[in-house]
């Protein structure tokens, strides 16, 4: 409970990578808790090439670290370790693949951010629709960046137990959902008509919905 593990993301996606591992712990603790780029361009015996590994998201986050620490000298080792959960750009939200994401240094320099809903939660009778809000759909702009992705939706289920029977992550403008299985460490790709729509007896009831979309989280209980 004192180990801050760090997943892998890719450059080129934005979202976990295939040779970063998946959480829980076997007793469902959360793994990973945080995530950072596990793909570097580096020098070795050969020259410069590209390679990858969680060993490189591993020192990204332990120097961020150490740079947030000068910013709460007084804080202990284990308040360190929340807050660096704290700062990650999906939280409160998380899965078993990105942990709370990516640590954001902002966060200890000004402070958590407050946004405004992206979002609706629309239920009905059988089901629950996410409603991306059309004053959301800003273009961003893409100068001085050399990889951009999508703005994706994340969301997990959350069984009665306390911990994630399944997690997806969404592009909303193409139909497009990966469905991180935790269980059988399977990644599926798949489209359908609207894969923003979550038919409540998919799962077994009561869970826990959850929901965030560029920033914002929201959630739902369905009995």
């Amino acid at each position: 409970d004192s180990v801050l593990s760090i997943g892998g993301i890719s450059p080129w996606s934005g979202i976990h990578t295939a040779f970063s591992s998946f959480g829980p712990t076997w007793d469902k603790r959360m793994k990973p808790n945080v995530s950072a780029y596990g793909h570097v361009v580096g020098s070795g015996p050969k020259g410069i090439g590209e390679t990858q590994g969680t060993s490189f998201s591993g020192p990204l986050v332990a120097g961020f670290a150490a740079c947030a620490m000068q910013s709460r000298p007084s804080y202990s080792s284990a308040q360190m370790h929340r807050e660096l959960e704290k700062s990650a750009d999906l939280y409160p939200y998380f899965d078993y693949a990105h942990g709370y994401g990516v640590p954001q240094a902002g966060y200890f320099l000004k402070g958590p951010l407050v946004v405004a809903p992206t979002f609706k939660l629309k239920p009905s009778a059988g089901k629950v629709q996410i409603e991306i809000l059309d004053s959301s759909r800003k273009e961003q702009s893409t100068e001085d960046m050399y990889t951009t992705w999508p703005d994706y939706v994340f969301y997990h289920i959350e069984n009665k137990k306390g911990y994630l029977s399944n997690y997806f992550v969404v592009n909303p403008e193409i139909n497009t959902a990966a469905d991180y299985d935790p269980v059988y460490d399977d990644i599926e790709e798949t489209e359908s008509a609207s894969p923003l729509v979550i038919r409540k007896s998919d799962y077994p009831k009561p869970y826990i919905l959850r929901v965030f979309y560029k920033g914002y989280v929201q959630e739902m209980e369905i009995k």
